[in-house]
C-alpha cells in the first residue's frame, strides 16, 4: 500500500471557505493598532473566515512574553489554508536564523510574510532605507543639522538595520562624515527600549542636547518618545534645544506638546496588500513563490524639526496649482488623494461624490455628504490637521467660483471640530459601556472557583460588548488539549473531556461552528506557565480591551485550577490517612499473630537445639516449615504495601508494549504471537491474574473483543461475594482499573478486558461502540472480532471517516510496512478523528514505552555523528553512547579539531564549564548541536543561571545518565523530539540544582514547586518532557546515586545511609535500591568489596 493511500485519511479541506490567519506579536501596543484593525475591517467586510493570532516575539523573556508563543503552532495547515506572517514584528527578540526556523516550521502551510522576506514565498514590505534617508535628507538640507544622534533599533531586525544604513549614507552623501563609528549612534536596543538607549548617550557617554548634537533621529516613534520624555524630565525642550525626528508614524509620534516629523510608515497599506495577495493567489500554489510587493513611505513633516508652526504637511505637496479649471480640479484630486493616501476605489467613494455636488452648486447636499466622509475620517482615527489643510487647498485651488467656495469654508471647519468631538465623545461612551461591562466580568471571575461557573458568566457578560461566540481552550500537555466550554449566539458549549490534538484549533466537531468571521485567538498564561487560549469573535477594534479580557481570564482559570489542586490535594491527603489506618488495621490482622507463632516456634527450636543436637530431620522440618510461613508473611506484606499505594495512586508501573503471551505460562502463550500489542505494566498484569487464580481456579478463556484483550476466569465452586473484600481481590482490582482496564465480577467467571492502545497514549474512550475495523496492512487476523474490515488499498471510501470516525479501529503490521507507511501513520497522531482510535499494532517492529514514542524512533531518522565527551574521565553511557560512537576529548583545542572532521549528534560535558559550551554554541557547525551536561554533583557554587541563558542545553546528573529512562529520553532527541527552550529548561534546571542541594532532607512537592515558582503538574510536565522522568522519579535516583557511594566508601549501616540520602524509611529504601540496581544494598556493598 503507498504512503499516498494512507495521507488521505487526513482531513478534506473544502476551497470554498478560505480560513486566513494573521501571526504578529501584539494588538494592543505600538504600529499593529492600524495594521491589524485594517486586516480585520477588510476580512469582515469580504465575508472571510479570519484568525488573528498576537504570540508575541519569539523566546522574548521580559514580561514573559514568550509564554505567548505557544498559539503560534496553531497556525498550521489543520486550521488555515493560508496566512499572513508579521515576521519583523514577532523576530525582534530572536537573531534571523532563528526567526526563519521559525517560519520554516509552517510549511507546507502557504503563507505571505510582511517586511521580512523569506525564501521561497511572497512578501509585503516598505522601504524604509529611502524613507530614512529622505528624513535624513530634511534635517541636513532644510535645518543644516550637522551633528545628528542616532538611536539604533534590534540589530536583528532588517527593516531596523535598513534605516540605520540610510542614516549612515546620508551622512557621507552629505559629507558630514561617518558618526555612526562615532559616540553619536546608541548600541542596538529593543523597540521598548529608546529610554536606555538615550541614557547611554547623555550620561554613559555624556552627550549634551544642543552642545553635542543638535538633532535627534531615532529607529522608530516608540524610541524617541521615550527618549525624549527622558530628555524634557532633565530640563530640555523640542525643538529649542535639539530637533527630533522618528520612524513609523505610530500614535506615539502625536503624544508629544511638538508632535514628531516622522516617517511614514503604510501599515494599514501593506497589510492590505498581503490580504489581498493571498486572495489573489488563493490555491494558485506555483505562484507562491514569485510575487514581491514594495510600498513606498512618505515624509511627515511636524514640529519636533522646527517646521510647521502648527500644521502638518507632506514634504512633496506643491504649494501652487496650474492650467484650467479642469485641469486644477484633476491636480487638486490627484494632491487629495495623496494627502489621504486614497485609492481609485476610495476617490470614487468619498471625493469625486463631494465634487459632484460642488459642480452641481447643491451646497446644503454638500455638507451632508462632507459630515458623513467626517465620520468616517474620524471613526479610523484619522488626523485634524489632514482636513484643515485639505480645507485650504480647495481654498487655494480656485477650481470653484469664490463665492461658493469662501462661504463654505467656516461652515467646514466647524463641522470638522463638531464632528470631531461628537466621534470622541461616541467613542468615550461605548469604551466607558465595555470597560464597565468588563469590570463587572472581573467581579465575577474574582469569585469563580470553577470550570462550569465560568463558562456562564462569559455567556452571560460577553455578548453584552458584542462578543457571540467564544471558546476556553486548555493544554493537558504538549500534544493535547481539551475543550474547557463556550458559547454560540445559539447557545452555552458544555465541557469537553475528551482530549483532541493540540495542533487543532479546536474539537473537530466545533471547527465548522468557528466560521465567517474575524476570530482573535488570545493566548492565557500566568506566572511562567503556559495554560490554553481564548477564541472569540471581534466585534470592535480596540486591543487593549481585549488584553484587559484576556488577562482576566487567565487570573481566573489559574485561581481554578489552583482551588482544584487544593481540593485534590486534599483529597489524596484523606486517602492516605484511610489508607494508613487500614493498613495498620491489616498488620495488627495479618501480621501481629503469624509474627507471635513464628516467635513461639523459634524458641521451641532454641530448646531442641541446646537438648538435643541429634534431631536433625525434625529439625530440619521445622526451618522449612519456619521459611514457608516467613516467605507467605512476606508476600502478604508486600500485597498490603501495594494494596495500600495503589489507594494513593503512588504504587509505580513501568508501562510498556507487550505481547499477550507475557501475561501467562507457555501453554496459554502459545497462541499469543499472532495477537496485538497491549500496553501496560505486564508484572502488574501477571500479578493481577496470579491474585485471582487463587479464587477462580478452574479453566481459563482468552479472545480478542474491540475493547481489548478479554481474559475470562471460571471457578470451580461459586465465589462469594465476600470475598471481592479481601485484600488480595481488593488488590489485584486496582491493579487492572489502574492500567484502564475492566474487570467485571461474578459468582463462577471473573472477566477482566485490558484495553488497546491508542495512538494519543490516552485512556481508552469511555464510550466507544467499534463500527468497524480500518487495515493499514494486508493478510491480517481480525476475523474474531466480529467487524467489518475496511481494506485500506482496495476499500477506502472518504466518507467512512466523516460516518464513523473515531468509532473505527486501526489494525497495522509494522513488520510488512515501507517506512513510507510509517511516517504516514505517525502523521496520524493529529489526525482529528483517529488519534484516539484503538489501534492493533501486530509484529514485532515496535518497542517502547508507547506506539508513537516507537515509531518516532523508527521514523525520524536523522544522520547521526559520534558523541563527542568533553572529560578527562572515562564513564560509559551505554546504550546512547556505546564506545564504537563515542570521541572523547579533552580541551576545547581538540574540539576545534575535532569538528573539522565531523560533526557530532552530541556534544558532552562532565563538568559546567560555561566559558567551554559558550565556544562550542559560538562554533558555526555546533550552534543548534544538543549539549547534555552531565556533572556528578551540583552545589551552591554552580553558575546555573549563566547555564539557563545557553540554548539546546540538558542537565543531569552523570548516574541517572546512564539509566534506562535517560536512554529513552536520548532516543526521543534523537528522533526529532526538541529540547525544551531555554526559558522553560531553566525552570526545570532549577529543579534539579534544589535536588542536588536538599536530596538529604525531606523535600515535599508544594516545597519544591514553590522553590521553582511553578504549579505541581506543569513542573511535573516540563521535567518528564525535558530529562526522561517525573521529579520524584529524578530524586529517587539521585539518592540512590548518592547512597550507592556512601555504601562503597562508608561503614554506615544501610538503616544511617537511608536516613542521610532522605529516605525515611529502611525498607522502602531497600525497595527503591533493588528496582534500580537489580540487588539489595547489603548484597550492593558485598559485591563492590
Amino acid at each position: 500500500m503507498s504512503a499516498g493511500i494512507l495521507l488521505c485519511l487526513m482531513p478534506m479541506k473544502k476551497h470554498a471557505d478560505k480560513r486566513i490567519g494573521l501571526i504578529l506579536a501584539s494588538i494592543h501596543t505600538g504600529s499593529s493598532l492600524n495594521l491589524w484593525t485594517a486586516l480585520a475591517g477588510e476580512a469582515a467586510r469580504e465575508g472571510v473566515s479570519f484568525f488573528i493570532f498576537p504570540g508575541g516575539r519569539l523566546d522574548s523573556l521580559p514580561d514573559s512574553e514568550y509564554l505567548r508563543n505557544s498559539i503560534y503552532r496553531l497556525a498550521n495547515a489543520e486550521n488555515l489554508d493560508s496566512l499572513i506572517s508579521w515576521g519583523s514584528s514577532i523576530g525582534g527578540a530572536v537573531d534571523i536564523g532563528e526567526l526563519a526556523k521559525f517560519h520554516r516550521a509552517l510549511d507546507p502551510l502557504p503563507y505571505v510574510t510582511i517586511a521580512h522576506k523569506m525564501d521561497g514565498h511572497p512578501s509585503v514590505r516598505f522601504d524604509a532605507y529611502s524613507g530614512m534617508k529622505t528624513l535624513m535628507r530634511h534635517f541636513l538640507d532644510v535645518h543644516g543639522s550637522r551633528r545628528i544622534a542616532f538611536l539604533r533599533g534590534p540589530s536583528s531586525h532588517l527593516s531596523a538595520e535598513d534605516r540605520f544604513r540610510a542614516y549612515r549614507d546620508a551622512l557621507a552623501e552629505a559629507g558630514v562624515g561617518d558618526e555612526g563609528s562615532g559616540g553619536l549612534v546608541s548600541d542596538p536596543f529593543p523597540w521598548t527600549d529608546g529610554e536606555a538607549a538615550v541614557i547611554q548617550l547623555y550620561e554613559s557617554r555624556g552627550l549634551v542636547p544642543g552642545r553635542d548634537f543638535d538633532t535627534l533621529v531615532g529607529a522608530s516613534d516608540m524610541m524617541v518618545l521615550a527618549a525624549v520624555q527622558y530628555l524634557e524630565s532633565r530640563g530640555y525642550a523640542i525643538p529649542g534645544d535639539f530637533r527630533c525626528g522618528g520612524f513609523n508614524d505610530s500614535a506615539e509620534s502625536r503624544i508629544l506638546s511638538s508632535p514628531l516629523s516622522t516617517v511614514h510608515m503604510p501599515y494599514a497599506e501593506l497589510g492590505l496588500s498581503a490580504f489581498r495577495l493571498v486572495r489573489t493567489l488563493g490555491g494558485q500554489e506555483g505562484l507562491w513563490t514569485d510575487q514581491d510587493l514594495v510600498l513606498s513611505t512618505d515624509l511627515e513633516i511636524r514640529e519636533s524639526c522646527g517646521c510647521g508652526e502648527g500644521a502638518c504637511h507632506r514634504a512633496d505637496t506643491a504649494p501652487c496649482l496650474q492650467g484650467d479649471a479642469e485641469q486644477r480640479k484633476e491636480d487638486l484630486l490627484r494632491r487629495l488623494s495623496k494627502l489621504f493616501r486614497l485609492d481609485e476605489t476610495d476617490q470614487n467613494a468619498f471625493i469625486q461624490p463631494l465634487f459632484s455636488k460642488l459642480d452641481e452648486k447643491k451646497i446644503p447636499s454638500f455638507l451632508n455628504l462632507f459630515e458623513k466622509v467626517l465620520f468616517r475620517y474620524f471613526g479610523c482615527d484619522q488626523d485634524p490637521r489632514l482636513l484643515f489643510e485639505a480645507i485650504g487647498m480647495l481654498k487655494d485651488a480656485r477650481c470653484y467660483d469664490a463665492d461658493i467656495i469662501n462661504p463654505l469654508v467656516i461652515p467646514m471647519l466647524q463641522m470638522v471640530s463638531q464632528v470631531q468631538a461628537r466621534v470622541t465623545a461616541f467613542e468615550k461612551y461605548t469604551t466607558s459601556k465595555r470597560y464597565l461591562i468588563l469590570n463587572s466580568l472581573k467581579c465575577d471571575l474574582l469569585c469563580t472557583r470553577d470550570r462550569r461557573t465560568l463558562i456562564a458568566i462569559l455567556c452571560r457578560q460577553l455578548p453584552a460588548i458584542g462578543i457571540h461566540s467564544a471558546a476556553l481552550v486548555i493544554y493537558d500537555d504538549e500534544e493535547y488539549s481539551h475543550f474547557l466550554g463556550g458559547f454560540l449566539p445559539s447557545g452555552e458549549l458544555a465541557e469537553d473531556t475528551e482530549p483532541f490534538p493540540s495542533r487543532n484549533l479546536l474539537p473537530a466537531s466545533l471547527m465548522s461552528r468557528f466560521r465567517n468571521d474575524v476570530f482573535l485567538i488570545q493566548p492565557l498564561f500566568m506566572e511562567n506557565q503556559s495554560l490554553g487560549y481564548v477564541v472569540c469573535n471581534v466585534p470592535f477594534y480596540i486591543g487593549a480591551v481585549f488584553e484587559e479580557l484576556r488577562s482576566s481570564l487567565s487570573s481566573a482559570i489559574r485561581g481554578i485550577f489552583l482551588f482544584e489542586e487544593t481540593l485534590a490535594a486534599q483529597k489524596r491527603a484523606e486517602e492516605a490517612e484511610r489508607a494508613q489506618a487500614e493498613f495498620f488495621a491489616n498488620v495488627g490482622n495479618e501480621l501481629s499473630d503469624p509474627l507471635d507463632e513464628l516467635s513461639g516456634q523459634l524458641a521451641t527450636l532454641e530448646t531442641l537445639v541446646s537438648a538435643s543436637p541429634v534431631r536433625a530431620p525434625e529439625l530440619t522440618s521445622m526451618v522449612e516449615g519456619l521459611r514457608h510461613k516467613l516467605s507467605t508473611q512476606i508476600y502478604r506484606t508486600n500485597q498490603l504495601l501495594d494494596l495500600t499505594l495503589s489507594r494513593t495512586n503512588e504504587l509505580p508501573f513501568s508501562k510498556r508494549l507487550f505481547r499477550p503471551g507475557e501475561l501467562f505460562d507457555d501453554e496459554n502463550a502459545a497462541g499469543s504471537a499472532d495477537l496485538p500489542l497491549l500496553l501496560g505494566d505486564p508484572a502488574r498484569f501477571r500479578q493481577a491474574l496470579q491474585l485471582v487464580r487463587a479464587f477462580y481456579d478452574d479453566r481459563m478463556e482468552t479472545s480478542c473483543h474491540p475493547r481489548g484483550f478479554s481474559i475470562s476466569l471460571f471457578a470451580s465452586e461459586p465465589t462469594p461475594d465476600q470475598s471481592w473484600a479481601t485484600n488480595e481481590l481488593m488488590l489485584a482490582e486496582k491493579l487492572v482499573l489502574l492500567q484502564y482496564g475492566e474487570l467485571t465480577k461474578g459468582s463462577q467467571c471473573c472477566r477482566i478486558v485490558l484495553p488497546w492502545p491508542n495512538l494519543a497514549g490516552l485512556p481508552p474512550l469511555k464510550s466507544f461502540e467499534a463500527k468497524g475495523i480500518l487495515a493499514l496492512s494486508d493478510k491480517l487476523p481480525l476475523s474474531g472480532f466480529g467487524l467489518a474490515v475496511y481494506h485500506q488499498s482496495r476499500d477506502y471510501d472518504p466518507t467512512l471517516l466523516e460516518d464513523y470516525g473515531a468509532d473505527l479501529i486501526i489494525a497495522w503490521n509494522p513488520d510488512e510496512a515501507p517506512l513510507e507507511q510509517w511516517l504516514a501513520v505517525y502523521a496520524l497522531r493529529h489526525h482529528p478523528r483517529l488519534f484516539k482510535a484503538s489501534f492493533l499494532c501486530y509484529g514485532a517492529e515496535i518497542q517502547g514505552e508507547g506506539l508513537i514514542k516507537g515509531i518516532e524512533a523508527r521514523v525520524k531518522d536523522r544522520n547521526q555523528g559520534a558523541v563527542l565527551i568533553v572529560s578527562t574521565g572515562t564513564s560509559s553511557y551505554a546504550p546512547w553512547a556505546s564506545e564504537d560512537h563515542v570521541l572523547r576529548i579533552r580541551s576545547m583545542e581538540e574540539f576545534d579539531g575535532a569538528v573539522q572532521d565531523m560533526i557530532p549528534s552530541i556534544i558532552v560535558f562532565e563538568a559546567v564549564d560555561i566559558p567551554a559550551i559558550h565556544h562550542v554554541r559560538r562554533h558555526t557547525d555546533t550552534g543548534v548541536t544538543p549539549i547534555f551536561v552531565l556533572p556528578r554533583k551540583l552545589d551552591m557554587e554552580t553558575d546555573i543561571e549563566e547555564l539557563c541563558r545557553i540554548p539546546h542545553v540538558l542537565l543531569c546528573n552523570r548516574g541517572i545518565a546512564e539509566s534506562p529512562e535517560f536512554s529513552a529520553r536520548v532516543a526521543t532527541l534523537m528522533a526529532g523530539k526538541e529540547l525544551l527552550p531555554p526559558h522553560t529548561g531553566a525552570l526545570v534546571k532549577r529543579a534539579i540544582l534544589y535536588f542536588n542541594l536538599h536530596a538529604a532532607t525531606p523535600i515535599a512537592r508544594w516545597k519544591l514547586a514553590q522553590a521553582v515558582n511553578l504549579s505541581e503538574d506543569y513542573l511535573t510536565r516540563i521535567f518528564h518532557r525535558e530529562t526522561g522522568f517525573s521529579p520524584w522519579e529524578y530524586l529517587s535516583r539521585y539518592r540512590i546515586i548518592l547512597a550507592s557511594e556512601l555504601l562503597i566508601r562508608s561503614d554506615d549501616t544501610i538503616h544511617e545511609i537511608a536516613l542521610q540520602t532522605g529516605f525515611q524509611d529502611q525498607a522502602y529504601f531497600c525497595r527503591v535500591f533493588k528496582k534500580v540496581h537489580g540487588l539489595p544494598p547489603g548484597k550492593y556493598r558485598s559485591n563492590r568489596d
